[in-house]
């Protein structure tokens, strides 16, 4: 006699979500051998009847006109598909018990038009249910033309509300170069609009332009995939300019080879990323990378970044490297800042940056605040003449440098200030090291005038002191006492000199 025990599973799907749900066993119950029972059934409104006609992110596809795929795959490699499933047909499945995953796909002939998955441990008898959300597959884009059709296509559709945005993906699933560039934003005027660009590929600009821009209400997720760009550019290969836009790059996505020489294609800086726009974020996170860029023409090697109320964070291994300002007057090798504010936050590095003017590393001023609460920043410089100070950080005209961990080695200064410079600006330190010239060559900040540490100059102000919440700049200041210009190194731990 047979006594292996099957798991008992209907499926019901709809078009909004997909139900996976426990349902009596037709053969009774006790038997052994159950089998499991998949009813697949599309209601379009997400309720008993079929009260839609059409799916709601394309506003053309009839749902009756769908065929479905499902397809079961256990932890042991073991693939059920069934394919060609109608609406309203039920289709039987017999599973051992286990842990599933249970995909469903439904497609207009060839194209897929919808998609979902979850996974069940199924156990013999009825089993618990689970719900599956079908949702708009991803645009699958694998060179230039399906890339711009991608774009055209978001664009073309509508946008979510300030409560509920509306999520799009777009999978990069080869390298590819590309002549499309954004004029305006990459999706338009579409708002309240989530847009994740996934996969470890490369796309490369082969034009003058930015390859992706961003404006209000636009929330861009940038995973893994790396964005190239060209030695004859007129502007940021990332460009963001709107209210309430958000760009994220996370795992190993980067933004490289990009040189602005000349102003045709708009903003006044930004190498890699220019990023401009009121109550706005930039967030680089996990091993995200803004490098080898520069810019001749305009602020910022790497990233230009200004807006009142706009946030640039930096945190876990995410950096700012080998990117130039080699235009006059073109301050912040790596991070060009103003108007905003910037934190800097666990191991992430700003490293192997120049300018020929102010701020190898960093440079923030005119009411920019630089918060740095851990990380490093190493090995800039400033390869000016007069006025090329801060071969770390530049402070200037209104800027405010908070430092609250983290540590400033290993940097040149033509001018003042191999490690930091305060130009007509505020400096207040509670804890980190900057280190000085009494330092191994390794670590020593540089200058060939004063200040290897630190130089004060034109009414800047620098002091040590606490926070009121320890590690937290934005909770209120006790000062303890000035610092001064110094050739050596400067630790301090909790405001105070150690």
């Amino acid at each position: 006699m047979n006594t292996k025990k099957t798991a008992w599973l209907c499926l019901a799907v709809l078009v909004g979500s997909c139900l996976i749900y426990a349902c009596s066993d037709p053969m009774g119950g006790d038997e052994k051998g159950k089998d499991a029972s998949f009813s697949i059934t599309i209601n379009g409104g997400g309720g008993g009847s079929r009260t839609a006609t059409t799916l709601s992110w394309d506003g053309e596809t009839k749902i009756d006109e769908l065929l479905h795929t499902i397809t079961l795959t256990n932890d042991s490699g073991q693939v059920i598909p069934r394919e060609g499933v109608s609406v309203g047909k039920t289709e039987y499945f017999i599973v051992a018990p286990g842990h599933w995953v249970i995909t469903i796909q439904a497609f207009k002939g060839s194209a897929l038009k919808a998609e979902g998955s979850n996974d069940a441990d199924l156990k013999p008898g009825r089993n618990p249910a689970i719900t599956v959300t079908m949702r708009e597959p991803p645009f699958y884009v694998a060179d230039s033309g399906q890339w711009e059709a991608a774009c055209v296509a978001i664009k073309s559709r509508s946008g979510g509300t300030a409560e509920e945005y509306k999520n799009y993906t777009i999978k990069i699933i080869d390298n590819f170069p590309t002549t499309v560039i954004a004029y305006e934003s990459t999706f338009g005027g579409t708002q309240y609009i989530n847009v994740t660009i996934t996969g470890n590929k490369t796309i490369r600009l082969e034009e003058q332009g930015s390859l992706l821009r961003i404006g209000s209400n636009q929330n861009v997720v940038i995973h893994d995939t790396n964005f190239e760009g060209n030695s004859v550019n007129n502007t940021a290969l990332i460009y963001v300019d709107g209210s309430n836009a958000r760009l994220t790059m996370e795992g190993k996505s980067s933004v490289f080879n990009n040189t602005r020489s000349t102003n045709g294609g708009g903003g006044v800086g930004g190498g890699g990323v220019y990023f401009t726009g009121s109550n706005s974020t930039f967030t680089m996170k996990d091993s995200a990378s803004v490098h080898h860029n520069n810019t001749t023409d305009g602020w910022g090697g790497g990233v230009y970044f200004s807006g009142s109320g706009s946030t640039m964070t930096m945190k876990d291994n995410a950096s700012v490297r080998h990117n130039n300002s080699t235009g006059g007057g073109g301050d912040g090798g790596g991070v060009y800042i103003i108007n905003g504010t910037f934190n800097m936050k666990d191991t992430a590095t700003i490293s192997d940056n120049t300018t020929n003017c102010a701020g190898g590393g960093v440079y923030a001023a005119i009411s920019a605040t630089f918060n740095m609460i851990s990380g490093t920043i190493s090995g800039n410089k400033t390869i000016g003449s007069t006025g090329s100070g801060g071969g770390g950080v530049c402070v200037a005209n209104g800027g405010t440098f908070n430092m609250t961990g983290g540590t400033i080695s290993y940097n040149t200064a033509v001018d003042s200030g191999g490690g930091v410079w305060v130009y007509n600006a505020s400096f207040r330190m509670e804890t980190g090291t900057i280190y000085g010239a009494n330092e191994s060559v390794s670590l020593k900040n540089i200058t060939q005038h004063f200040g290897a540490a630190l130089h004060i100059i034109n009414n800047g102000t620098a002091e040590r002191g606490t926070f009121h919440t320890p590690g937290d700049p934005t909770s209120e200041w006790t000062k303890n006492y000035n610092l001064t210009n110094s050739d050596d190194t400067i630790r301090v731990r909790n405001g105070v000199v150690q």
